[in-house]
């Protein structure tokens, strides 16, 4: 199956550090742009999994979704 990477952070998290402080559930560095790798049959259902398992509606801004080269 192909392999994404995904790079995703979170805008809550970024407001909330830039201002010193913490969020209540999230980690800091989700402040910073992650690159996660995914496997998924095709492109577009990458970003449908990215944005499933990283929601708008929680602050999470999914960047990009790459093909990864395969071996």
């Amino acid at each position: 199956m192909p392999r994404f990477e995904i790079a995703v952070y979170n805008a809550e998290v970024a407001n909330i550090v830039s201002r010193g402080e913490h969020h209540k559930r999230l980690d800091d560095g989700w402040a910073e742009t992650r690159y996660i790798e995914m496997n998924a049959p095709s492109l577009s259902e990458a970003h449908l999994r990215a944005q499933s398992k990283y929601p708008t509606s929680a602050g999470f801004v999914v960047q990009s979704v790459t093909p990864l080269e395969q071996d």
